[in-house]
This record gives structure tokens, sequence and C-alpha cells, in this order.
């Protein structure tokens, strides 16, 4: 069995395969804190995309798919495992692209977020 792209954070068991921001979202869910409906890209996921899996693609936009709501509008955010510890904040270092609709338009904006990863600005923090 193949692992998922994305899972819910509202419900699916993630283990240890999501960032840090996405983690302590889920633990406020399992503690009974309501929080946004959410979906969160696997660590696995992020891995492909920087190894330049192109299956990544198309894997992806079938979860995207079967996933979301194309009438609804999406905030695409970074959760990257680096970001806001207790020796580091990141803040304002991970682009965020809100009011985005349609399957594609999700695609490209995690594209975009993760692309950011690679950016100066977060260099500079390393």
């Amino acid at each position: 069995m193949r692992r998922r792209c994305m899972v819910a954070l509202n419900g699916d068991r993630t283990g240890s395969h999501i960032g840090a921001k996405a983690k302590r979202l889920q633990v406020l869910a399992q503690h009974g804190y309501t929080i946004p409906t959410s979906w969160v890209c696997t660590w696995d996921a992020y891995e492909r995309y920087l190894a330049d899996d192109t299956a990544i693609v198309t894997r992806m936009t079938e979860e995207l798919r079967a996933t979301i709501d194309e009438e609804r509008s999406y905030a695409v955010r970074s959760s990257a495992n680096l970001e806001d510890g207790i020796e580091s904040s990141f803040a304002g270092q991970f682009k965020s692209v809100l009011d985005v609709r349609g399957i594609d338009n999700v695609a490209s904006a995690i594209w975009s977020v993760w692309a950011t990863a690679k950016s100066p600005g977060v260099k500079t923090y390393l």
C-alpha cells in the first residue's frame, strides 16, 4: 500500500509524517479544541518533490480531486519541521497563498509554498 500525499488533521492518524505546526494543530484537535477542517501534505510527498519525482504531481492531483471541494476557497500554508521551533522562528519566511480555488490552483499553491524552502530568506535563517 502506498502512502498518501495528504492527510486530514481532523481525523487521520498521521504519525511523524507531517510538519511541526500541523502536528500541534492535530494535538489540539485530539484534546477537544476546535480547529478548522484541515489537510496537510505529508513529509514523504515533500521529499518526493525535492527529488524531482514527477509522479508526485499526478498523485497529488488525484488526492486533491478526491479531497477538496472546488467551489470553496483554501489557504495553503507551510508547516515545515524547522519552523517556529524552540531555538528559532521563521515567521514570514515561508509563503502563504490565500483564497485558492480549484484543483490545479491548489496544486500550484502547494508547489509555490514548497519552493520557498529554498528561498534566500529561508537560507539566511539556517
